[in-house]
């Protein structure tokens, strides 16, 4: 059961795996109590802005930074929908997924600089409980429109549950805060 956790947190962009699986599946669903991110002292919109634009960033399909031309989106940002690297799992959720982010227990350097940003980020702990099959993580997403002067940054929550052949995915977008591009 565990190992199936992990294959489908691979088809979601979670974990790096090869290998597939075919199950009965609930859709990732959405569920909202969105809370306001908050900026550790010194931090702001400039901060975001020059990290999400750095090239250790990767948005979306294509892997690219945040891309901006005069404090304006140069493309869209939109939300997510559609399905995961298992071909009968939904993964519908708010905004474009940053891959760059990758919330696990041993932290990546790219989680350290938004955590450096983010007040919240450092409570974001993944989880496993393997008492009722569960395991969740947070992602970092963006959204946008082309020729906008802000974004949105959210982090939702993946939980991802297995019983028997079924598994569940619920998305929730926990944490929102519009952002205004400027370029230092």
């Amino acid at each position: 059961m565990f190992k199936k956790m992990i294959v489908l947190l691979g088809s979601l962009g979670l974990v790096s795996t090869s290998t597939m699986i075919s199950t009965n599946v609930v859709s990732c669903g959405d569920s909202n109590d969105i809370k306001t991110l908050t900026y550790n002292q010194g931090k702001g919109d400039v901060d975001v802005i020059t990290l999400l634009t750095d090239n250790s960033t990767n948005l979306g399909s294509d892997k690219k930074p945040l891309q901006v031309n005069n404090s304006k989106l140069v493309i869209d940002y939109p939300d997510t929908k559609g399905k995961a690297g298992v071909s009968n799992v939904d993964n519908n959720f708010e905004g474009t997924q940053n891959t760059s982010f990758i919330n696990l227990v041993e932290k990546n350097e790219y989680q350290i600089k938004v955590e450096e940003i983010f007040t919240e980020v450092k409570d974001m702990q993944p989880t496993v409980n393997v008492n009722d099959s569960t395991m969740s993580s947070y992602i970092m997403t963006v959204r946008g429109t082309k020729d906008s002067s802000t974004l949105e940054v959210m982090f939702i929550k993946q939980t991802i549950g297995v019983s028997g052949e079924n598994i569940t995915c619920t998305n929730s977008t926990d944490y929102k805060l519009t952002v205004k591009i400027e370029v230092q």
